[in-house]
């Protein structure tokens, strides 16, 4: 994510000098030349586009990562369950064999199964 701030400090930058530089010309053009309105479109049309440039920047960028972080994270994962799975049986296992030796006892104090001993 560290480049995603990057470039995003990057597009902000490159959004500064775009502001100066619309400054500049708002300077030296004639007020006659462009109605304030007119500039107005111009400033909206500009700050849209550099708008969609910065959100496609940014939906490439979060792809890329998310992409990479996937790759990372997969073959992990198939390890994970493997693992996760021999727990689980040897979970049930053990709760498979108290449940036999609980119904063993019962059984052993209600007398029907004899004392061994």
């Amino acid at each position: 994510f560290y480049t995603i701030i990057k470039k995003q400090d990057d597009l902000e930058n490159k959004l500064e000098q775009l502001i100066t530089l619309l400054d500049k010309d708002l300077n030296e053009t004639n007020d006659n030349d462009l109605k304030s309105e007119e500039m107005v479109k111009r400033l909206e049309e500009h700050v849209h586009i550099e708008n969609v440039k910065c959100f496609k920047n940014m939906q490439a960028s979060m792809n890329q990562t998310l992409t990479e972080k996937w790759a990372e994270i997969k073959p992990n994962k198939e390890e994970s369950i493997a693992s996760l799975k021999k727990y689980v049986k040897a979970i049930l296992f053990f709760l498979l064999l108290q449940l036999l030796l609980t119904v063993g006892f019962f059984l052993y104090y209600i007398g029907i199964i004899p004392n061994l001993f």
